[in-house]
C-alpha cells in the first residue's frame, strides 16, 4: 500500500477516486489455525470488496513478527498484542510525542487469553508440575513466547523450552512429545477447538500469578476466566488477557488509515462470523489503544462516527 501516490481513499471518495488497480494490501496475520489468521483473511476479503484492492495475508509466528513486518514495510497492517506493541519505539503511556512513533494503531480489536494446554489425562495440575518438563512455548520471538516466559519466570518454574507454532504444538501434545503448550490467542482458538473435539484437554490455571502479572505490567494484562464451554473443559480456568491492536506504520496516509479503520468497523459482523473473538470489537473499545497512539486517520474516522476521543 505504501510508496504509491494514491492507493486507498476514504470510502466516500471511492466513486470519484478509484484506487490503483495494482494496489495490494498486505495483512500480517499469524500461524495457521490461529485467530489472527482467520480474522486476517476476513479483513482481507472485506477490504478487497470495499476498497477494490488486492489483498494478501502474510503468515507469521505472531505478534512480534507482525510488529517487525509493519515497521519494516513488509506488511501494511498487522495484528499485535499490547505487550509486544509496547516494545516499539515511541510507545508510551500518555499522549504526545507522536513524531517519534514508528507504528500507530487503527483500533483495539479483541483480547487474547493465555492458554496453557495439557492432555485431559495429564498428571499436570498446576504450573509447578511443569518443572523440567518439555513444554512448547510458542514460536521463537512470538508474543506467546514473551508472555509464556514472563509467566514461567514469575512462577519460578524452569522448563525444557521448545519453540513451536500452534499446529506443531497441537501435534506434539497429541503424540506425547511435549507435556504442555502455551498459546496466547482469542477464544475460541480454532486449532485448540479441533484438538478438544478429538480428545479431552485441560487448561492450567495461573492462580495467584494473575494479580502479580497485572500489578507488575500495569495496564498490559488483566484478569480473565475461560469458561468450560470454550473447549468442553472440566472447570473454569483463571488466566490473563492481553488486548490486540491493529497497527500500521506511522507514515501511512491519513486517507488510507481512515479507509481501513472504516472497513474494519463496518464489517464487524463478517469478522465475528469468521471467529467469535471479533464480537468484542466495537467503537467504544476500539479507541483504547494506549500505549500506542491512534493514527490521525483513525481518529478522523472515530470523530466522524461521533466517538469521543
Amino acid at each position: 500500500m505504501r510508496r504509491r501516490a494514491v492507493v486507498l481513499a476514504p470510502l466516500a471518495l471511492l466513486a470519484a477516486c478509484a484506487p490503483d488497480a495494482g494496489a495490494e494490501l498486505r495483512i500480517a496475520a499469524g500461524v495457521p489455525g490461529g485467530v489472527y489468521d482467520v480474522l486476517g483473511r476476513a479483513l482481507g476479503a472485506a477490504a478487497g470488496r470495499s476498497l477494490g484492492v488486492r489483498t494478501r495475508v502474510v503468515s507469521s509466528s505472531g505478534a512480534l513478527e507482525n510488529l517487525s513486518l509493519v515497521r519494516g514495510s513488509r506488511a501494511d497492517v498487522g495484528f499485535v498484542t499490547v505487550d509486544v506493541a509496547s516494545l516499539a519505539p515511541g510507545a508510551q503511556t500518555s499522549p504526545g510525542n507522536d513524531a517519534a512513533t514508528r507504528v500507530m494503531a487503527l483500533a483495539r480489536v479483541y483480547d487474547d487469553c493465555l492458554q496453557v494446554v495439557v492432555d485431559g489425562r495429564s498428571r499436570v495440575r498446576e504450573l509447578s508440575d511443569l518443572r523440567e518438563a518439555l513444554v512448547a512455548t510458542g514460536p521463537s520471538g512470538s508474543g506467546t513466547e514473551l508472555l509464556a516466559m514472563r509467566v514461567l519466570t514469575m512462577a519460578g518454574v524452569t522448563v525444557r523450552q521448545v519453540a513451536m507454532g500452534l499446529a506443531e504444538a497441537v501435534r506434539a501434545l497429541e503424540s506425547g512429545r511435549v507435556e504442555a503448550f502455551f498459546f496466547s490467542g482469542g477464544l475460541p482458538t480454532p486449532a485448540i477447538s479441533s484438538l478438544a473435539a478429538r480428545r479431552p484437554i485441560r487448561l492450567i490455571s495461573l492462580g495467584s500469578l494473575i494479580e502479580r502479572l497485572c500489578r507488575e505490567y500495569r495496564t498490559v494484562y488483566k484478569p480473565r476466566t475461560i469458561g468450560m464451554s470454550a473447549y468442553r473443559l472440566p472447570e473454569v480456568t483463571a488466566t490473563v488477557a492481553v488486548p490486540n491492536l491493529l497497527l500500521v506504520a506511522a507514515d501511512m496516509s491519513s486517507g488510507e488509515a481512515e479507509a481501513l479503520t472504516r472497513v474494519l468497523l463496518d464489517n464487524r459482523a463478517e469478522l465475528a462470523r469468521a471467529n467469535s473473538a471479533a464480537l468484542q470489537l466495537n467503537h467504544q473499545s476500539a479507541i483504547l489503544t494506549m500505549p500506542v497512539p491512534l493514527h490521525p486517520g483513525a481518529e478522523a474516522y472515530y470523530r466522524s462516527a461521533k466517538i469521543g476521543l
